[in-house]
Order: structure tokens, then C-alpha cells, then sequence
């Protein structure tokens, strides 16, 4: 196996045990001896199995809520946010994913589900392509056109994400693994495409417009690029340099616990790297973990529980929208090797609109069933529930005001994780069935 760190000059590591006293030689440290390690220090809890609670029915009808209210019929997608007509294909793959768990938690019947299901597919067949054949980055819910972020009806060739495009690939896998009278369109859509652009030399490659000119270059970073890497996996696309966590995994020492984080960061590879809750929670609630990504998604969450046991500030971060100001943020347990960073997509710091996030808070509930999170939980609930339109975003902790951001994947993650309650991962348990 190889050395989980490429520069054999340095000669050890203090720390993966850094409490038990424990030096480990960074010419030994593969990934079996970091398995080995970080479960020495962490105990990985159960997660919640079972029949939905009544509580928890109620939580499916308010999250379903939302994707009624942003409905677009003439299209079948859902706004992303509340009165923004545009999506990514990340917000498409939520609409995709979030219909068939409320068909699956028995929230609409399955005329409901084939009718909006088929509408939605025919949709994204309709995408407009650039001269590469791949979709956009964005696209207006309305009239399917390619369109500025900023601007719903501004037409705007914008490149694609290598991470958006993995996650719509998983869901339109797992909808016609669920669903197989869907496979012919899901297989339809993904002809089209030209998928060889998303991976170069065994990396994930994505690409924006500047000056007019189309430039590409690696994207994702720890915990997002092993995520959309397993995406991709599932129609047999290899991306081997991402799917590998050694080559730019280290640790950093918070609160006791080792958090995994990126050593790329913003001033070596002109990217901000973060460490926060989206793409551990999204991989054990599509996929389902493997041994080495529980025990890092258990250290991001611990040490989320560990901020909290000595702060009393509840603490479940990830990526949000936000109801004022930069309108999305990153919410991060580590931003470039600084702990409890906010920053902007531009990186600019955005500290006032850190907030303990509805849909993480959710999601490990859900994942990890533990004292914290039922106490995070039964703190954050109240607050953030909105019968009449959705789940709100979360709750910020500079004021504790509530962020009414009403988004698409705060409410769809929550569906996830309820289907996942009571039948498992998304993709695991359509192959058992």
C-alpha cells in the first residue's frame, strides 16, 4: 500500500493517537495503519434503524412541502431555493433523489411518483449542451436554459462541474435500479453526454468560461472528490487518483479528536480546501460507508461534538444557504488549516453566518444515534420546522436567529436520511431489493 504521505523527508508524525502518547512514522502510515489507528481513539456509533416515528412522519411531510411549493409542472424540477428558478445538476440530482425517497416513505403514490419522475427525465434529456456535449453548471427550472448563477434568465455557457455531473450520474443510477422502467431515458440522457471530459489522468476535471475561452482543471477536494469518484464508479467510470484518500490526506488535532483535512489548500492549488459534514453524511446515506470513510466521517463528527462539549454551542456544519448577504456559504470544521472558518464560493470570510446546520444536524441524527445528536436535534427542531413551506436552514449562532433560507437539498437531505431509517443507503438497499 502506498504511503499515505508522498514526502519521505519528513520523519514522523505526532498524533493520530495524540492523547495515548503514540509517534507514527510517516514511511508506515498507510491507510490500513490509519484504519487501525483512528478506531484505537474513536467508537463508531450505531446508526438509527426502524419505522419512522410519528414525530419523524411529520418531518417527511414538512420536507416533501417544499418541493410542492417550488414545483414547476411544465418541467418537473424544483427551485433550488425559494423563488429562484435556477438549479445545478447537484440540485437536480436532490429533486431526483428526494421524490423517490417521499414515494418510497409513502408521501405520494406512485402515480404521483412516475408522473413527475418521467417529466423531470424527459427535462434533463432537454438540457442544453456545450460544443463538448456536457450539461451546464446552471440552468433555469423554467425554460431549461443554460443561465448566469446570478442571473435566472441571462443565457450564459458556464463549463460543467465534475462534482455536480457525479452526483446526477448516482441518481439517475439509483432511480433506475429502484425504478427499472426508467433505465432506456436514464440511458438515453447519459448518451448524450460525453463523459470522457470529467476525468484526466485519473482526476476529476471540471471547467469554467474565462475571457471567452473554456478552461479545465482538477476539482474536488477530501471527502467531496472520494464521493463523486464512488458516483462514477457506479457506471463503471474510473477516476483512480481521486478515489484515493492518501495522496493529500492529513490530520489536524481539534478538540482532541484527529479531523482528516486536504493539504491542498487555497494558497498551494488556488482552491479553498474544507473539511465540513456534506459528503461524509451524503456517503453514508447513499452508499453506505467502507471501513476507512466511516472512521473519517466519524472524526467529523466527533469533533463537531467535542466543539460542542466545550463550548455549549451545538455544532453540525456543512455547506447552507443563507437568507441574507453572500446567500451560500461553506460552513467548515477546518477551511485551509483554520478551524471553524465561514467562507463565500469567492472565499471571503463569512464568520457572522455560521450556523448549526438543519440538514447536517439531521443527517447525523440519523447516521449516529447518540445523546448529542438526539440533544441537537430536539434543540434544533422547533425552531427550524415550517408546516407552511419547509425546513429552514438552521439556526446562526452569532445571534441565534433563525437562517430562513428555504433550499431544495436541505429539505431533500432530509428525506434521505428518513428513507434511509427505514430501508438503509439509497443504493445498497435497491440492489438488496
Amino acid at each position: 500500500m502506498k504511503s499515505l504521505f508522498k514526502n519521505s523527508n519528513f520523519l514522523l508524525i505526532v498524533g493520530i493517537l495524540l492523547s495515548a502518547g503514540l509517534v507514527i512514522y510517516l514511511e508506515s502510515l498507510s491507510l490500513e495503519s490509519v484504519i487501525h489507528t483512528l478506531k484505537k481513539t474513536l467508537v463508531i456509533p450505531k446508526p438509527r434503524r426502524g419505522p419512522l416515528t410519528d414525530e419523524e412522519k411529520k418531518w417527511a411531510k414538512v420536507a416533501w412541502t417544499y418541493m410542492e411549493k417550488n414545483y414547476v409542472p411544465e418541467t418537473g424540477m424544483v427551485d433550488s431555493v425559494k423563488d429562484f428558478p435556477v438549479v445545478t445538476l447537484w440540485d437536480t440530482a436532490s429533486t431526483l433523489l428526494g421524490t423517490l425517497c417521499a414515494h418510497k416513505l409513502g408521501l405520494i403514490d406512485q402515480a404521483v411518483f412516475q408522473e413527475r419522475t418521467e417529466r423531470l427525465l424527459n427535462s434533463i434529456k432537454k438540457f442544453s449542451l456545450s460544443d463538448e456535449k456536457m450539461p451546464h453548471k446552471y440552468y433555469n427550472t423554467h425554460n431549461l436554459i443554460n443561465v448566469h448563477v446570478k442571473d435566472p434568465w441571462k443565457p450564459e455557457n458556464t463549463g460543467w462541474s465534475a462534482l455536480d455531473m457525479s452526483r446526477l450520474i448516482m441518481a439517475l443510477h439509483v432511480i433506475s435500479i429502484h425504478e427499472p422502467q426508467f433505465m432506456p431515458l436514464v440511458q438515453e440522457i447519459l448518451k448524450q453526454w460525453d463523459l470522457h471530459h470529467l476525468i484526466r489522468e485519473g482526476q476529476l476535471q471540471g471547467s469554467s468560461v474565462e475571457n471567452d475561452m473554456l478552461e479545465s482543471s482538477q476539482e474536488g477536494r477530501l471527502g467531496y472528490e472520494q464521493y463523486a469518484s464512488r458516483c462514477l464508479n457506479l457506471i463503471g467510470l474510473d477516476s483512480p487518483v481521486s478515489n484515493r484518500h492518501e495522496d493529500n490526506l492529513e490530520f489536524q488535532n481539534i478538540y482532541g479528536v484527529e479531523v482528516p483535512i486536504d493539504k491542498r489548500t487555497s494558497k498551494t492549488h488556488k482552491a479553498d480546501s474544507y473539511t465540513l459534514s456534506e459528503p461524509y453524511i451524503l456517503e453514508g446515506l447513499e452508499f453506505g460507508w467502507n471501513a476507512f470513510s466511516q472512521n473519517l466521517a466519524c472524526s467529523v463528527y466527533k469533533v463537531q461534538e467535542e466543539r460542542f462539549k466545550k463550548t455549549k454551542i451545538y455544532t453540525a456544519v456543512t455547506e447552507d444557504n443563507v437568507d441574507a448577504g453572500p446567500k451560500f456559504v461553506y460552513n467548515a470544521v477546518v477551511i485551509n488549516g483554520h478551524p471553524w472558518v465561514t467562507l463565500t464560493p469567492k472565499g471571503e470570510n463569512a464568520n457572522d453566518y455560521r450556523s448549526l446546520s438543519t440538514k447536517a444536524a439531521i443527517g447525523w441524527f440519523i447516521l449516529f444515534e447518540t445523546p448529542y445528536t438526539n440533544d441537537m436535534v430536539n434543540h434544533l427542531i422547533g425552531q427550524v420546522i415550517n408546516p407552511e413551506e419547509g425546513w429552514f436552514a438552521g439556526i446562526y449562532e452569532k445571534d441565534q436567529k433563525i437562517n430562513t433560507a428555504l433550499s431544495l437539498n436541505t429539505n431533500c437531505v432530509i428525506l434521505e436520511a428518513l428513507y434511509v431509517k427505514c430501508f438503509g443507503p439509497l443504493i445498497t438497499s435497491a440492489y438488496q431489493k
